[in-house]
């Protein structure tokens, strides 16, 4: 009784500090990311009948029809996103907490749902109206669901709803689907777990099937139309512009976090017992595909291991606790890593933007056209502007159309030229980027500059 007192008041502690660190940053810091706004931009879209913000056809709803719904609703849709992400991301941590307390025991839960509240990129992403965070989350739950022995059609339902927010999620389904024919082939067990499963999941994402479907059916054919999303999306995976080695995400996430480096102990330590749960098979078995499908992929970037770090971290909070087992060398090992860990993350986290107090002007900057107003549609090529001004956008990250094109029914234009990304042997691409930019300079009345990052952003007015 009173080592479960202890691990819920370590658990309650670490949510606080958490919370607290989050609100901080949020008030310091509240400028939204560049998802953050194209999400914002989505849900105007969503819910002002295409009367404001933007359309990305790329990326997943859930998030998007969330923010949109709090705009609609009065609320401030950059802080209604940054609400929702710590939500998402304190949940993640209670049932990381959860699960590793039930498959392996309460310490370490304990240290796994430490692990990952302090691990510095689950940190930095946490308190912003990305997918990642509610992803996550269901994936969890249906992982939880497993746990507890529940319906196998509300895990579907789970894994669905995480694939929905993030499609490469949907990685959890297939990973699932195979430990159970797996277990099913071994066990000789009905298969009726397996199709309860799939078709929770089959009918979340249908009515998204459908929406694309009749959203896209007037410009590819049907079968195209019903996937198209998804398609579009994974062509990103073999994004150029955020390359990295077959190493990326390991040697950035210990390197951040040394406390990780107990994952592969709790690994060895897993891997020594011949038989385990399915629960546990799923945990390990996801932690280690999930790595190493984001280690394949060219498009790089270690906020995707957020995907695959509670079960990381899971691994993690059994080795630390299997090694501690060991009183004097487990101890002093966990001590010398804990002492490397912390500066290591505090360092991390305080050198990214998280708590940087932004120059005023650039809200000021991005606001423009919430005093200016203008008719027709205004182009952009940084989503930003979106997330303060209720105008009627049309984003341009790629150029695929000729100038002609692009500026018709275009009255201002938000334009940053290195924001617009060409693989440098795209030579079309190069050179419709060069004649857009010649064209607005030549059509275009320059009202406001700005720097902001890398890029120096003009407005301007277009005749």
């Amino acid at each position: 009784m009173i080592r479960k007192r202890q691990t819920e008041i370590g658990l309650a502690i670490i949510i606080l500090v958490f919370i607290a660190a989050n609100v901080i940053s949020i008030v310091r810091n509240n400028i939204p990311d560049w998802d953050e706004s194209v999400y914002i931009g989505m849900g105007k879209y969503m819910f002002s009948g295409g009367n404001a913000g933007a359309w990305e056809m790329l990326r997943p709803l859930p998030m998007a029809f969330f923010i949109g719904l709090s705009w609609k609703a009065g609320l401030n849709p950059i802080y209604a996103g940054k609400a929702l992400g710590v939500l998402f991301s304190v949940l993640n941590i209670i049932f990381t907490y959860k699960i590793g307390k039930e498959l392996f025991n309460r310490k370490a839960g304990l240290f796994a749902a430490f692990f990952l509240a302090i691990t510095p990129v689950f940190f930095k992403w946490s308190g912003n109206g990305m997918t990642e965070m509610p992803s996550v989350f269901f994936t969890l739950l249906a992982l939880w669901l497993l746990v507890k022995n529940k319906n196998m059609l509300w895990i579907g339902v789970c894994a669905g709803i995480s694939f929905l927010f993030k499609f490469p999620n949907g990685l959890f389904m297939i990973v699932f689907a195979v430990l159970l024919l797996f277990y099913w082939k071994k066990n000789k067990i009905s298969l009726k777990p397996l199709l309860m499963c799939l078709a929770g999941f089959g009918v979340v994402i249908l009515p998204f099937i459908v929406f694309n479907l009749l959203m896209y059916g007037g410009e590819v054919n049907p079968f195209a139309a019903m996937f198209r999303p998804m398609l579009i999306a994974a062509k990103e995976q073999s994004n150029p512009f955020y390359p990295g080695g077959l190493l990326f995400y390991l040697t950035g996430l210990i390197k951040t976090n040394p406390l990780l480096v107990f994952s592969i102990t709790g690994l060895f330590f897993f891997l020594r017992k011949k038989e385990c749960g399915i629960g546990k098979a799923l945990l390990a078995a996801y932690a280690i595909i999930g790595l190493l499908y984001f280690s394949i992929i060219q498009n790089k970037d270690l906020r995707f291991a957020i995907l695959f770090l509670p079960y990381l971290t899971m691994l993690a909070g059994y080795g630390a606790a299997e090694v501690i087992r060991h009183k004097r060398i487990g101890c002093g090992l966990l001590l010398i890593v804990l002492i490397a860990a912390i500066p290591a993350a505090y360092y991390d986290i305080t050198r990214s933007n998280k708590f940087d107090v932004p120059d005023p002007s650039i809200k000021e900057f991005f606001s423009y056209f919430n005093k200016n107003t203008t008719e027709g549609i205004i182009l952009t090529t940084l989503p930003y502007p979106m997330a303060y001004s209720d105008a009627r956008f049309k984003s341009i990250f790629y150029v695929s159309e000729s100038p002609e094109q692009i500026l018709n029914g275009v009255s201002a234009a938000v334009f940053a030229p290195s924001a617009v990304k060409c693989r440098e042997d795209d030579l079309r691409c190069i050179e419709q980027k060069d004649a857009l930019t010649e064209e607005i300079f030549k059509r275009g009345k320059l009202v406001a500059s700005k720097e902001y990052g890398n890029d120096i952003v003009n407005i301007y007015l277009i005749s």
